[in-house]
């Protein structure tokens, strides 16, 4: 099938499945009640982040979002303030960092606010943000991994990855790596890696980075909604049953972001109803609840193949040694 046809049928796809899912976006809990929430509410990496002395209590709640200058991570890490938990902004620049931060307190009142800096295309940058959080901090409650990026062009990473394939997929995996030991200091800890309703149906390892050609920036998009969706269930298989953190996937939603205007055009809800990550990282519906993918706040069937063990089992692979990082110790 020509690029171009393959293109549109995804996108059209996707605005069928977003029209759908938009109708019936009410704020409803795993049993499809009503949530019960808390009352309350290019560069390399750098060093920098705010400034805010750190002795947090040892049962203060840490939340960090990747991603989070704009959009649904903005608005994430907004929501999360207004429980009045210590909330870690991440970006890839630092005057948006700053605004953001600066944001959240005024509106929240919340001055628990930090930030860092870095670049995720690369896996060194991942590795340095790991490490200033890990100096920083001494736990996490929850890590959501929300940043993702929709290139239109194929571009390669200085590592040799793919621009989308690097962002979206290999650096939640080092960056989970790296935090895992801070949240399985904490009882109740939570994991999150981002999926997306526009996830692909089928996985081509020998062309997992386009490295044969085909590259189109709906399709290598949603291949690698789809990685983030097998790395989710793979966690969880590979953590165990019972074990912090738990690690669960959701579609965001169909939200009017700057990526989905820039894919889709303006097709969904408003970044101030764009609850679902909120809901999964602090509801108590889903205390204890792993291995699942969530849409509109319920559990839902991500693709098929994102349950076939053997193909999860070739991505970890994968992934071990293209980043060189492992779960050996696990």
């Amino acid at each position: 099938m020509p690029l171009h046809f393959r293109s549109i049928l995804i996108k059209v796809f996707f605005l069928v499945c977003a029209f759908l899912l938009n109708k019936s976006n009410s704020f409803s809990g795993f049993d499809g009640k009503a949530a019960t929430l808390p009352s309350t509410g290019m560069n390399m990496a750098s060093t920098e982040g705010s400034t805010f002395p750190v002795n947090e209590a040892e049962n203060e709640k840490i939340f960090v979002v990747t991603g989070s200058t704009d959009g649904i991570g903005r608005h994430t890490s907004k929501k999360l303030a207004e429980t009045g938990a210590r909330v870690i902004v991440h970006g890839r620049n630092t005057a948006r960092c700053e605004e953001t931060v600066q944001w959240i307190k005024d509106i929240t009142g919340n001055e628990k606010i930090d930030y860092f800096v870095a670049d995720l295309s690369e896996t060194s940058n991942v590795h340095t943000l790991a490490d200033q959080i890990c100096e920083k901090y001494s736990h996490i409650d929850c890590l959501i991994n929300n940043a993702g990026v929709f290139e239109e062009q194929f571009q390669t990473t200085p590592d040799g990855f793919e621009m989308t394939f690097a962002v979206n997929v290999a650096a939640p995996f080092v960056l989970t790596k790296r935090l895992l030991p801070m949240l399985q200091k904490r009882p109740g800890s939570r994991l999150i890696i981002v999926s997306s309703i526009s996830q692909g149906s089928r996985i081509d390892f020998e062309n997992l980075q386009f490295e044969k050609g085909g590259y189109d920036e709906h399709s290598s998009y949603s291949l690698s909604k789809l990685c983030d969706a097998m790395l989710a269930f793979e966690m969880a298989a590979r953590f165990g049953s019972g074990a912090q953190p738990t690690v669960n996937t959701l579609d965001p939603g169909t939200v009017n972001t700057k990526m989905l205007l820039a894919g889709w055009g303006m097709c969904g809800i408003p970044v101030t109803r764009a609850n679902n990550e909120f809901w999964l990282a602090t509801s108590p519906d889903v205390e204890g609840v792993n291995g699942k993918y969530f849409t509109s706040c319920r559990e839902s069937r991500a693709s098929q193949v994102a349950y076939d063990p053997e193909a999860r089992r070739r991505l970890w692979e994968y992934l071990e040694r293209t980043t060189g990082v492992t779960y050996d110790d696990l």
